[in-house]
């Protein structure tokens, strides 16, 4: 079991900037990353924090992410704009989106962005809190890779696709909302993991059912060690 200890901010930051620049992600990238990064820690989404640093690293390492992406803007209209990531880092590409979102609004009174050959971009949250900034209503969704089953089936079919929204209230602190829309987000599967810990999952596993053998129902904790082996062996 991993033991827990408490980490300044900024030296998590300085740490993650540290490991993504040995790793030829340019200063800024890398900064902009560990914001996204660290913020995910501070607000208590650990799913997606730092943790999530190493993933970024091998993925990097593989060349399954471009390193030095060069973002850009291939079609706009007047309420509307789509970015090509260049296969880069999520969290580099998402905020060059959103700052073009926001531009929009000034003429338009709306704005959205979309984005295509990009990667885990992190919380989503983080996306929407630019808007809020600038005193707008923000959304930001992802799509993702099939991890869930549609209501009665047994087989992988739909994404856990990540959805916050944000609305500002003058003197008040901001609506926020940010969530995955399944039952347990995979990313606290991988928390788990890294602790050794176990928690309750609102639901059963799926499990192919033979001629010889019946769907049983598997305790949590079973659940959660086996969701757990796959994670550790697909990092």
């Amino acid at each position: 079991m991993t033991e827990r200890q408490r980490y300044r901010a900024e030296d998590l930051h300085e740490f993650c900037c540290a490991v993504l620049q040995k790793l030829n992600v340019p200063r800024e990238d890398a900064q902009e990353m560990g914001d996204c990064l660290v913020l995910a820690d501070l607000r208590g989404v650990d799913s997606h924090g730092v943790i999530r640093l190493p993933v970024y690293a091998l993925r990097i390492r593989k060349n399954v992410v471009n390193a030095g992406a060069m973002p850009r803007i291939i079609r706009t209209h007047a309420a509307a704009a789509l970015m090509d990531g260049d296969n880069g880092l999520g969290a580099v590409v998402g905020p060059r989106a959103m700052e073009k979102a926001i531009e929009l609004p000034t003429t338009a009174g709306i704005g959205f962005a979309g984005v295509r050959r990009t990667n885990h971009f992190g919380i989503a949250s983080y996306y929407v809190q630019m808007a809020l900034q600038q005193g707008f209503i923000g959304c930001a969704a992802s799509n993702a890779p099939p991890h869930m089953a549609p209501f009665g089936g047994r087989a992988r079919f739909l994404g856990t696709n990540p959805f916050s929204i944000g609305v500002p209230a003058k003197e008040e602190a901001p609506l926020l909302f940010d969530a995955s829309t399944s039952v347990v987000a995979r990313g606290k599967i991988i928390v788990a993991a890294q602790e050794g810990g176990r928690f309750r999952l609102a639901g059963q596993s799926i499990r192919k059912v033979t001629q010889r053998q019946t769907q049983r129902r598997r305790l949590p904790d079973q659940c959660c060690r086996s969701e757990a082996q796959k994670v550790r062996q697909s990092l």
